[in-house]
């Protein structure tokens, strides 16, 4: 009996060992295979570089392209903003420059993986037709990058009587990431489109500094990745797919309820915030537009976070004397509650957000427009 645990035991280690010497060798491979989310990989690419503002999408777009792994089409009229495509041809209502409400905020406002009508600047649109309404939304924007390209658009002559900005989770990190090329931006010192490009090399430069010291969880993980793979998704089987996307520490959520996690100066990129919004309001200040703030949760609020979040005080606190109206959807989200038990935060995660996604399906954007239009038809 002993000589047979003996055996058994040698057979164990050998296959162990042997195990890890293919998960050293080819880890990475079989991660990709098996863990790593799929993508579309027919994606027609709508944006492009500008001067101004960093980047935009392309003029006068028909097209479908695709968000990991969603296709959804595209139509964008002469100024480089997202339209509705059944109207691309009317050309009073697409290639306007006066608008009763202008739209501005990264990859939630612009929609992606989904068609216009169905994200919430499209429903509000359809269902306020009386009113002018256009997107400025782009993916990867943030403060700085709302406050040029509202500057450029009102030195091109559009007329806005009211800017509601979404404020993203994620606005925070690209503040720090991207703040010299904003600060080259500000100064007006790009000259040409390739310096944007060139820039880039400043952005590699910042996060290569802000990478984290080598430890021994993070040497396992990078020359063992499978084996470290497999037992995180083992340990969170719980959360929805792709697991990381979901985890406590997401770095691009993580500072909205755990600050001392962020792999960067969570305070700069506030601060940097803060200021280009107090920029934008003094714009639109000096040219009669009223400001609106509108502020949202991540899938990895509504799992880790409170209703009263960082990121909703924040913006609360921005928006005192200085706001037209302020929208807060942690509440809707949260279901007015403080805090969200792991069943609840699953069940509404599944609900209203794109399947392995931080981004909001059609019903998300039914509630986020909902609000909108309630209050435009008092």
């Amino acid at each position: 009996m002993a000589q047979k645990i003996k055996f058994l035991i040698i057979i164990f280690f050998n296959v162990l060992i042997l195990f890890l010497l293919l998960d050293f060798l080819i880890g990475k491979k079989i991660e990709k295979m098996l863990f790593l989310p799929k993508v579309n990989q027919n994606k027609y690419e709508i944006g492009t570089k500008n001067i101004d503002y960093h980047h935009t999408i392309k003029k006068n777009l028909n097209v479908k392209t695709s968000y990991n792994i969603f296709e959804y089409k595209v139509c964008s009229n002469k100024y480089g903003m997202r339209i509705v495509c059944e109207q691309k041809n009317e050309v009073n209502k697409n290639n306007t420059k006066n608008y009763d409400v202008m739209f501005i905020g990264d990859s939630f406002t612009f929609g992606v993986g989904l068609d216009y009508d169905k994200t919430f600047v499209g429903i509000v649109q359809n269902q306020l037709k009386d009113l002018k309404i256009g997107n400025m939304g782009i993916e990867s924007y943030s403060p700085t990058l709302y406050y040029l390209k509202t500057k450029k658009f009102l030195e091109d002559n559009f007329k806005i009587k009211e800017l509601i900005v979404f404020i993203d989770i994620s606005d925070i990190e690209d503040e720090f990431r991207r703040f010299k090329i904003h600060q080259t931006l500000l100064d007006n010192k790009i000259k040409n489109l390739n310096e944007i490009t060139e820039k880039k090399i400043i952005e590699e430069e910042v996060n290569q500094k802000q990478k984290p010291k080598k430890n021994i969880k993070s040497i396992l993980k990078d020359k063992f990745p499978y084996s470290y793979r497999l037992l995180f998704e083992i340990r969170y089987f719980y959360l929805p797919q792709p697991k990381y996307r979901y985890h406590y520490r997401y770095n691009r959520s993580v500072w909205s309820y755990d600050q001392k996690l962020a792999n960067y100066d969570v305070q700069f990129g506030i601060k940097s915030s803060i200021k280009s919004m107090d920029k934008l309001y003094e714009l639109l200040n000096q040219n009669n537009i009223k400001l609106s703030v509108a502020v949202y949760p991540w899938v990895n609020n509504l799992l880790y976070d409170k209703k009263n979040s960082k990121a909703v005080k924040i913006w609360e606190n921005f928006c005192k004397n200085k706001c037209y109206r302020f929208y807060n959807y942690f509440d809707d989200f949260f279901e007015n509650k403080n805090k969200l038990s792991k069943q609840d935060a699953l069940r509404l995660i599944k609900q209203y957000y794109l399947t392995g996604d931080m981004h909001f399906n059609f019903e998300g954007n039914k509630l986020i427009a909902e609000k909108i239009i309630l209050d435009f038809i008092k």
